[in-house]
């Protein structure tokens, strides 16, 4: 798989700090302090900010050049599992008809000219293309801007009216000879250096790409940075890890079994999004120990965008939040917001009660992230602690189709316990169902272990991620009966063992009894 590098970002936007001194207080601290890609700390003490309140600066000023206009703690409820993305049902109010946005300045350009020279146009309604790519690719570009104009605007709610009555409009320039560019006047002097694509206010620039799909993933990548931006007039921007990763998340696209488009997927067969090779890119870092916490995501600087994997991290995290079936809703609220300072003052409204388990969950699904993750499945269920005092044996049933599914069974540090499973679940139905016991199947595998066998994981109780990162990311083969002893005081976390790509063809569970027989 060949990686292209998306844009400078490190030069594309000032990025201005946040001014709201109240996240010094909080753990995620998203707060642009630092450079760098390298990070393989293992999980922190969430007990401590993970920023230090001297991290904060109250000085910064917006970009003049990308500066833009101004438009229009309960837990969320669970969305419904879908086999494809949502598509963003309309949550704004409606704009008041004197709220107008801010006039159309690109300037006009004279296309027989540019057309003599070799530089072709080519209009829909809301994006003007000029190239001098092959005719035959470029005719169908502009299609893809007007199918996700829509969705940008049932995410974020429509950009105000213009005061003229015209229809927003994007300029873009895909370049194969960016000198013929420069000498008609089309790539200006003053536009920082770029490797990809760079955009500005109503217009983007990009070179030329290898592969069909990256060139139509960088265009709706740098399309989608123009609505982001034109929707805030003037207002502050929301952090680089949101923008950035927004701008990949709405990118990723494929067609539906009707031929339609659908925009913020999870890249499954890495051969129908090449180019792209996002997921491959934090497969290598957790492999190699540049493993990106919940918090190094969170702190990216437009420095950090020099290198591919900080695009990767972005749409990751930007991805797993709009899936998640516990932060989605709160997440997409996020668009709404009008400017920086209301951005960072609702996310840490939203999420700061949510710290630890956000940072566990992250870490599950990073670390574990492959090609068509399903994420609202793979989410991790939780549910209140009982006692066992109260029921010995206590009794659970686990769901094949889901993740890590709390028992709410807490058990002690130094007690032995007798795990007991019965029932059957079905893992696949093609080429003909895969029915398994708690034993598993053994003429299939997954992360060593029979497919469809009976896992378990203890959750530390102890404050911190390490304990229960490392409790389900090394799971105990139950099987249908095995006898542990537990290492920590904690709860029993269990699932059915599969691809965390297939669960959602997956029925059927286990019942599980939990019985402590002595202790220590």
């Amino acid at each position: 798989m060949i990686f292209q590098n998306q844009h400078d970002a490190g030069v594309e936007m000032a990025w201005p700090l946040a001014t709201n001194s109240v996240w010094s207080l909080w753990a995620f601290g998203i707060i642009l302090c630092g450079c760098g890609n390298t990070k393989p700390t293992p999980p922190q003490d969430t007990s401590k900010p993970l920023v230090e309140p001297a991290a904060i600066s109250s000085s910064a000023a917006p970009d003049p050049v990308d500066s833009m206009d101004d438009v229009p703690a309960t837990p969320s409820p669970r969305p419904t599992i879908a086999a494809t993305p949502p598509r963003f049902d309309p949550v704004a109010p409606p704009i008041a008809p004197a709220n107008f946005r801010r006039a159309d300045t690109r300037p006009v350009r004279d296309s027989a000219q540019l057309a003599s020279v070799g530089i072709h146009k080519y209009e829909s309604k809301h994006l003007l293309l000029y190239t001098d790519i092959d005719p035959q690719i470029a005719r169908e570009l502009p299609g893809f801007v007007d199918a996700i104009y829509p969705v940008w605007e049932r995410y974020f709610s429509p950009l105000p009216p213009d005061r003229e009555g015209k229809l927003f409009q994007i300029t873009g320039f895909l370049m194969k000879d960016r000198d013929l560019f420069r000498q008609m006047g089309l790539l200006p002097e003053d536009l920082p250096k770029f490797l990809n694509g760079r955009h500005r206010d109503r217009e983007f620039w990009m070179n030329e790409q290898e592969f069909d799909y990256y060139r139509r993933h960088l265009m709706l990548h740098e399309a989608t940075h123009c609505f982001m931006s034109v929707r805030r007039n003037n207002s502050l921007l929301p952090p680089v890890w949101y923008m950035e990763g927004m701008a990949e998340f709405f990118a990723t696209h494929t067609r539906d079994t009707n031929g339609e488009l659908v925009f913020g997927v999870m890249p499954g067969d890495a051969d129908n999004f090449d180019g792209l090779g996002r997921i491959a890119l934090i497969q290598e870092a957790v492999e190699t120990g540049r493993f990106d916490h919940l918090r190094d995501v969170l702190q990216l600087t437009p420095n950090d965008f020099l290198k591919n994997e900080a695009y990767a991290w972005s749409w990751a995290l930007c991805y797993w939040l709009d899936q998640h079936p516990t932060y989605a809703t709160r997440f997409r609220e996020l668009g709404q917001t009008k400017s920086r300072p209301e951005f960072l003052e609702q996310f840490e409204k939203k999420f700061q009660n949510d710290a630890e388990l956000m940072s566990v969950g992250w870490a599950l699904f990073a670390t574990e992230l492959v090609e068509g993750y399903d994420v609202p499945r793979a989410a991790i269920v939780e549910q209140p602690a009982d006692r066992i005092a109260d029921a010995n044996p206590a009794m659970v049933v686990v769901s094949a189709d889901r993740g890590w599914q709390a028992s709410g069974i807490p058990v002690k540090r130094g007690t032995v316990y007798e795990i007991r499973a019965t029932g059957r679940v079905t893992l696949a139905q093609e080429p003909k169902p895969w029915v398994s016991e708690p034993d598993g199947i053994t003429f299939d595998y997954c992360q060593g272990q029979p497919l469809g066998r009976l896992l378990l994981a203890i959750r530390d109780q102890a404050p911190g991620v390490q304990g229960i990162a490392d409790g389900l990311l090394k799971p105990i083969p139950i099987g249908s009966q095995a006898t542990i002893t537990a290492p920590v005081d904690g709860t029993i976390y269990l699932r059915v063992n599969d691809r965390w790509n297939r669960l959602s063809d997956n029925s059927g569970s286990y019942s599980v009894t939990v019985q402590a027989i002595s202790e220590q």
